[in-house]
C-alpha cells in the first residue's frame, strides 16, 4: 500500500503503555495553557512509565503542546538538589479527580 491509497489502517500503540510506577515523585512542570498562556506548576507524579506520566494539573495545558517536567526527590518537600529534566507532549487532556484539577497525559520526548 502506497501513500496514495485510499484505505489505510492506522494502528497506534496503547498510550503510556509498560511498567507503571505508582509513587509521590515531585516535580514542577512548565508549559502553556490551550489559550497560550505560560505557567508553572508544582504537582506530583502518581503514575509514571518510562515513556511518560500522568500529571494532576490546575492548568490545563494545550493538547500536543510541549512541557518541560522537572522531577525531584519524593521524599523531599521541594525539588531535588540535582532534579531530572524531561521534556514530553500532551496527549491527553480529561477531567481529574477534583473539579479544579485536569488530568494531563505526557509523553517523554527525551
Amino acid at each position: 500500500m502506497g501513500l496514495g491509497a485510499t484505505d489505510a489502517a492506522v494502528i497506534l500503540p496503547e498510550g503510556r503503555s509498560g511498567h507503571h510506577r505508582d509513587g509521590n515523585l515531585r516535580a514542577v512542570v512548565t508549559g502553556y495553557t490551550s489559550d497560550g498562556r505560560a505557567f508553572q506548576e508544582q504537582t506530583v507524579i502518581r503514575d509514571l512509565t518510562l515513556q511518560g506520566a500522568l500529571l494532576y494539573l490546575a492548568h490545563s495545558p494545550r493538547l500536543q503542546s510541549e512541557l518541560q517536567v522537572e522531577m525531584g526527590d519524593p521524599g523531599k518537600e521541594s525539588p531535588a538538589e540535582h532534579p531530572m529534566h524531561l521534556r514530553g507532549y500532551v496527549v491527553k487532556l480529561e477531567p481529574g479527580p477534583r473539579a479544579d484539577q485536569t488530568a494531563v497525559g505526557v509523553v517523554f520526548t527525551e
